[in-house]
């Protein structure tokens, strides 16, 4: 018999072992120790106990739905951060249980969408969120570039590189209205990403770029000001962070966005085969609530 727990309510090691059991199989290796599970997960990734599920058989873990609450795209969010079941579960309804419970917890936080990214490979997964009412709303892409095959470019002396405070990069962003930036690459999650170099580039003193590189050379945040694009100002960040942190190799991910696709093109980075989709699902009972006057 199987029964559903809130993660809020039982010990984060039988998360940890779950989480072990049910990814051990997975397209992308995800061994971690607890603490590590534990900081990612419930750290940047934004994930909570009070919202997320664990499924036990007896004594033992045997899948989990882990989820966290945000101000997302305008609207309240409730996103899956993580949902796995081990191999000989799989087909036997835990999975829809969990996604269940998820849905449930978030008409009951007042969230208006639900949300989750998954692998465009994975097509049993892709399939079932599809069955559950999730569409695809953006595509994740993945690019990097080595140390070694990065051109550098310098600047003239009228812009100068320093570094800058983080709430310099949180003020940028929140001056994008409606551009869609992906979950993990959002000022919520940034805050509680402990490594992070944040760059700049002045002129006259004001700020017409910025890039924000997090643990491992993640390029979380790149910005350059509308009237300032097109003049290697995007590049010599690039290079500045190349040259003053001493990263082998940057990575950077985004969700349909041509400009950056075509910065990563024109400058020399490889996307990688895998992506993802972001899928979206409105919760309807919630919008049905909504009055316009």
């Amino acid at each position: 018999m199987i029964c559903y727990l809130r993660a809020s309510e039982t010990q984060n090691a039988l998360l940890h072992q779950a989480f072990l059991k049910s990814f051990a199989d997975y397209l992308v290796p995800m061994a971690m120790d607890q603490a590590a599970f534990t900081e990612l997960f419930f750290g940047p990734e934004g994930n909570a106990p009070e919202h997320s599920f664990l499924a036990m058989r007896g004594e033992e873990p045997v899948g989990l739905c882990l989820g966290g609450i945000r101000h997302f795209d305008g609207l309240r969010t409730l996103r899956c951060g993580a949902l796995a079941v081990v191999p000989d579960l799989r087909g036997s309804g835990v999975s829809r249980e969990l996604m269940r419970l998820h849905k449930e917890e978030g008409l009951a936080q007042g969230c208006r969408q639900l949300f989750l990214e998954v692998i465009a490979d994975n097509r049993r997964a892709l399939n079932f969120y599809q069955g559950l009412g999730y569409f695809k709303a953006y595509e994740l892409k993945f690019y990097a570039i080595e140390r070694q095959n990065w051109l550098s470019k310098s600047l003239t002396e009228e812009f100068t590189v320093e570094e800058i405070p983080f709430k310099q990069i949180a003020e940028k962003r929140r001056l994008l209205k409606g551009q869609h930036i992906n979950w993990q690459n959002e000022i919520e999650a940034l805050e509680r990403v402990h490594e992070k170099h944040c760059l700049g580039i002045l002129r006259k003193g004001k700020l017409v770029a910025c890039a924000l590189l997090g643990a491992k050379g993640k390029l979380h945040f790149l910005w350059v000001k509308e009237a300032m694009r097109c003049k290697g100002l995007a590049t010599a960040l690039v290079s500045a962070l190349f040259e003053g942190f001493q990263p082998q190799q940057i990575t950077l991910s985004f969700s349909n966005n041509a400009a950056l696709e075509g910065f990563a093109r024109k400058t020399g980075w490889t996307q990688k085969d895998l992506f993802e989709y972001e899928m979206c699902l409105p919760l309807q009972a919630v919008w049905n609530e909504i009055t316009v006057h």
